[in-house]
């Protein structure tokens, strides 16, 4: 679990584990901050890092837990709930996947960025009810994106307004300025595949299901995965976004069904 040392506390939201300070965009980066987390079964200790955040990494815990920072004397409990059997796990790009967000349209991109809240922003149509057909009772999902926790708050808030189902955020480090701002979403993707192979190794069981969109390189991880996990997914799904990458969509048809994974096309 991922969280951010702060000096405020406040209520760990329910779509992830880790606790959350005031705001994700808090200009108090505290680095160095002993943590400690409590399970009442075990006590582990780490240090925040330069951006604030700091990583705990723990097997099958369920219940209630503890945080603590000492520096502070601020404690915060949060609940992890119990999952016996994982099935299915959904994997899902969110800019331009579930969130029109013109990726690659740095105009548009800015425009949206800075213009429009949670409940001005569109979402495509169709995604409350393909998200929910596709999670039950054993299933997991993951929304990783190369958006960055400061927009955290946003993302939650769209998720929620757009009634889509609870997730768990895989998202990027802490970027700050304009320039990242304008930048969020693009950059090296390479940081995707490895939160899906932790995804896998976490999960050896489960088969696997890959939602991204064709505007940048949702498919070539996706096949990068299919390739050197075979067996791991079952479906691949790409939302149609760029025309200029249409003609690529062939090629994927007949290579997914060659690997016996199931792929369809997501309109715009």
């Amino acid at each position: 679990a991922k969280a951010r040392a702060g000096r405020s506390e406040s209520a760990a939201k329910t779509r992830q584990t880790p606790i959350k300070t005031h705001s994700t965009q808090s200009r108090n980066r505290m680095e160095g901050v002993k943590v400690e987390i409590n399970t009442g079964q075990q006590v582990y200790q780490v240090t925040s890092d330069d951006k604030g955040y700091f990583e705990v990494k723990m097997k099958n815990h369920a219940g209630v837990m503890k945080c603590f920072l000492p520096d502070f004397d601020l404690t915060q409990h949060f609940t992890i709930p119990a999952i016996l059997e994982v099935d299915k796990v959904v994997v899902t790009d969110i800019d331009d996947t579930i969130l029109i967000s013109h990726s690659t349209s740095l105009l548009k991109k800015l425009y949206l960025l800075l213009t429009k809240n949670h409940q001005r922003r569109k979402a495509f149509e169709g995604i409350e009810g393909l998200y929910h057909g596709l999670i039950d009772k054993s299933s997991l999902l993951f929304y990783v994106s190369s958006s960055e926790w400061n927009l955290y708050d946003f993302l939650d808030d769209f998720m929620s307004f757009n009634g889509l189902p609870e997730g768990v955020f895989l998202l990027q480090d802490l970027k700050s300025g304009i320039r990242d701002l304008i930048s969020s979403g693009g950059g090296n993707h390479s940081h995707k595949k490895e939160k899906i192979e932790r995804l896998i190794a976490s999960f050896p069981n489960a088969e696997f299901i890959l939602i991204g969109d064709s505007g940048q390189k949702d498919p070539v991880i996706y096949q990068s995965i299919v390739d050197e996990y075979p067996g791991i997914v079952r479906s691949v799904y790409i939302r149609d976004v760029r025309k200029s990458r249409r003609e690529l969509f062939p090629g994927l048809v007949k290579y997914f069904d060659s690997k016996g994974v199931e792929f369809q096309i997501l309109s715009k």
